[in-house]
């Protein structure tokens, strides 16, 4: 079939025509060729009603399409918003208290003079009065529980020297991490360490 009777330079746009084949029906022109979508002719000239043949249906089909374009974006936004894990939590970074900084950069700090007394310290005087200071908290003290297996780990493995190494080893990696746990707080953020057996909450 050929197109409808328009000038060959400008584009058809869809819409109801005479059947070129059958001038006493209409023929749906989806703006690229006919379709096998018929009816019969009405009193008003060649068809431009603004119907959709197939009743509405792909005007659904649209918002399905944009509402699945909207759901992949969300996806994207979560997969790219998804937080290091050194700033993991469901805390929001800046919203907590100076004082609270404070404390939490002492629970982590402190374990580099006095291992796991000192975040024990800060959780039990301080862990009703903010729940963000409670977190970080107990998540320094875990890391120093964490750290004194890896020492006593060690110390078994000095009978056959390697222990010395690994000695060193779990010392430079606790230092390391809790400067970082330390600049982390005191931005006010929810810091999470790499390596840690959380056996307090």
């Amino acid at each position: 079939m050929s197109s409808p009777e328009q000038p060959h330079q400008q584009a058809v746009p869809a819409g109801w025509y005479p059947d070129p084949q059958n001038p006493s029906q209409q023929r749906y022109w989806d703006g690229s060729r006919w379709t096998e979508n018929s009816q019969p002719a009405s009193g008003q000239g060649p068809s431009m009603q603004k119907q959709d043949p197939l009743g509405g249906g792909g005007q659904q089909q649209q918002q399905g399409f944009a509402g699945q374009q909207q759901g992949f974006a969300g996806q994207q936004q979560g997969v790219a918003g998804q937080p290091a894990y050194g700033q993991q939590g469901g805390f929001p970074a800046g919203a907590t208290s100076s004082d609270a900084r404070t404390w939490a950069l002492i629970a982590h700090l402190s374990g580099i003079l006095v291992g796991f007394i000192g975040p024990l310290i800060v959780y039990l005087v301080k862990k009703d009065e903010d729940p963000w200071l409670r977190d970080q908290s107990a998540e320094a003290l875990n890391f120093q529980l964490t750290l004194l297996i890896g020492y006593v780990i060690s110390v078994v493995l000095m009978f056959v020297l390697i222990g010395f190494i690994t000695f060193f080893l779990v010392w430079a990696f606790g230092i390391v991490f809790m400067i970082m746990a330390a600049v982390a707080v005191n931005r006010g953020e929810t810091y999470r360490y790499p390596i840690n057996i959380r056996m307090i909450s």
